[in-house]
């Protein structure tokens, strides 16, 4: 008998283990960037909501508006350093101290005004005064101007407290300004801002509270430039002293 031989056949090619790695690592591929794409949307979608709740924060904080839940947290009813209780308006009172001082030198001097050097002390009281009856003059505002107040502090620094009240909701505009003496007048800067818990960025604040600020200030050095040359103010005790020398002519 014969015997028969098994011949092996040449093995064929896998053509599928090619395509088949090909397709995992395409999908490999896909599903790492897809991956990465949720990864990047889910950043964005978490810096949204971050900056949404600091803007809704910020909001609440002025309390301007009521927010459930954030404003319980985020804002707090502002006090003065003091009160101050409104006297004489700065501007009737530094008058009537010039006029004295000055018909008693020139008395002294037998019609004529030898010293010419000159300091007046304005209290809060009388600065609160003026900024009470400015605030006045805009009645249909949401101010509260008869509890309006300026508080002199040490190192030549005022607090401006102006209360406000929106739908029932009372909250005030606190400004700290540094006062200085600059071409015999006065000259201010504001330091910083709130209105509630909100501390105000420079930006807003020079918009906003500055045009104010100066309008104040501008009816004071009105007031004293008629009579009086600023040289230098310290502030203490409540009271704001300025130096300097009087601009009167005296004719005899």
């Amino acid at each position: 008998m014969s015997r028969v031989e098994k011949i092996d056949e040449p093995q064929k090619p896998d053509l599928q283990t090619p395509v088949r790695d090909e397709v995992v690592e395409q999908f490999g591929d896909h599903k790492k960037k897809t991956r990465k794409r949720f990864s990047c949307c889910g950043i964005l979608f978490i810096a949204f909501i971050l900056f949404v709740g600091f803007i809704v924060w910020e909001i609440a904080a002025t309390g301007l508006v009521n927010v459930p839940v954030v404003s319980s947290m985020a804002f707090s009813e502002s006090v003065p350093v003091r009160v101050v209780k409104a006297g004489i308006p700065a501007e009737q009172l530094s008058e009537s101290e010039f006029k004295k001082i000055l018909i008693g030198r020139v008395q002294a001097g037998g019609g004529t005004l030898f010293d010419r050097s000159i300091t007046l002390g304005l209290p809060e009281s009388s600065l609160t005064a003026t900024l009470q009856n400015t605030l006045k003059q805009y009645p249909n505002t949401n101010i509260d101007a008869s509890h309006a107040q300026i508080v002199v502090l040490p190192n030549q620094e005022l607090e401006l407290f102006i209360p406000l009240q929106v739908d029932g909701r009372r909250m005030a505009l606190v400004a700290h300004v540094s006062l200085v003496a600059d071409k015999g007048l006065f000259d201010l800067k504001l330091l910083n801002v709130r209105l509630g818990s909100f501390q105000a960025p420079s930006m807003l604040v020079a918009a906003l509270v500055q045009p104010f600020v100066n309008q104040q200030l501008a009816s004071l050095n009105q007031a004293l430039s008629s009579y009086m040359h600023v040289d230098s103010l310290i502030t203490q005790d409540g009271v704001l002293t300025a130096s300097g020398t009087f601009t009167v002519e005296v004719k005899k």
